[in-house]
């Protein structure tokens, strides 16, 4: 059984697992290990995140409300160990950021619909080798967005959608919720994703 690590959202003072994500990877029979950053006296641990790490075949950085200076120093190491990564709404938000990202508030993106936009891909991205289509349909439950990244823009809609470093065995993330549509892009998605989990 394949063990992905969850780098867990900050809500308030607690930190969260969305039941979601956990419900979609242990149906696919992947074992779930969340996690925070090690910090110790106000520094990341960084041999305390390698003895982590080293659990995971690979690693979710799921959405939710912030993120500060030590979840970008996990997705560091995580990028810069080729650790397969997959960033969804926050997580892919905070890997542009690592790479020189400029992220604003937005009104106006966040929707209980299941599907409440569509996101067009392009054709010379990884996305797009994945799911085969130019465009497909999304959710959209996010505050801020992200406006610029040195990453490869992926996808697009009035605003980047996805981006990806195509040098890593897997480093993607996303701006919307797979995991909470469940249809054909959410399966093509993960599966690229756990493919990259039986290489590392």
């Amino acid at each position: 059984m394949k063990k992905v690590g969850i780098l867990l959202s900050k809500l308030d003072e607690n930190f969260i697992l969305y039941r979601q994500i956990n419900d979609y990877l242990l149906k696919n029979n992947v074992l779930v290990l969340a996690f925070v950053p090690p910090v110790i006296n106000d520094k990341l641990d960084y041999k305390k995140l390698r003895k982590i790490i080293n659990q995971f075949d690979g690693v979710i950085l799921e959405g939710g409300r912030d993120f500060d200076k030590y979840d970008l120093e996990v997705v560091k190491y995580l990028y810069d160990n080729d650790i397969p990564t997959l960033g969804i709404c926050l997580g892919m938000q905070m890997m542009s950021c690592l790479f020189n990202g400029k992220m604003i508030d937005l009104k106006g993106h966040q929707s209980n619909d299941k599907y409440a936009h569509f996101v067009y891909l392009d054709k010379h991205s990884k996305l797009y080798k994945i799911l085969k289509k130019q465009k497909i349909l999304v959710n959209s439950r996010h505050k801020s967005v992200i406006l610029k990244t040195d990453l490869k823009v992926n996808a697009t809609s009035n605003v980047i959608e996805a981006v990806s470093d195509d040098n890593k065995k897997f480093f993607m993330g996303v701006q919307w919720h797979p995991e909470s549509l469940d249809d054909i892009n959410t399966y093509k998605l993960f599966k690229a994703f756990f493919q990259a989990l039986k290489k590392n």
